[in-house]
């Protein structure tokens, strides 16, 4: 209850419910927040460029999906998907699952910066990869 402890649990929500990066969240300012609609304006850190940009989260916690909507302040389009599906679904043990990314390119989006947003989103599944193996080596060790 500290203004330390709910500056942090701000955070954390920020972190896990719409997936910024400490620099996104350490760069946002009350001005970023529009809470009529439910958005927040973002600094692109992940594409490396700078660039600011809307992002609304559209979480199916029943399907284990995720869509993130990004654009201006007034509009906004579905960019990129995050799907997990689990294991057995698949014919896999129930410690194992698939984690898919996805993203669409906008028409507009240079061969450089598509290629960028590639790149990282690939960099994020080896990530997601390498927590999921460190927690499941973690439980065993339980």
């Amino acid at each position: 209850t500290s203004p330390l402890g709910l500056r942090d649990y701000a955070m954390l929500l920020l972190f896990a419910t719409y997936g910024l990066r400490s620099g996104e969240v350490r760069n946002l300012a009350i001005e970023d927040i529009d809470w009529r609609r439910e958005t927040l304006r973002v600094r692109h850190s992940k594409t490396f460029d700078g660039a600011y940009g809307w992002l609304s989260i559209d979480g199916d916690p029943k399907r284990l999906l995720i869509d993130y909507h990004v654009g201006t302040a007034t509009e906004r389009h579905p960019r990129s998907c995050a799907r997990v599906t689990p294991g057995p679904v698949c014919g896999l043990p129930t410690t194992c699952c698939i984690v898919t990314l996805s993203a669409w390119r906008s028409a507009t989006m240079t061969d450089e910066r598509w290629h960028r947003l590639c790149a990282t989103h690939e960099a994020e599944i080896w990530l997601i990869k390498a927590q999921a193996e460190a927690l499941r080596r973690g439980s065993a060790d339980r």
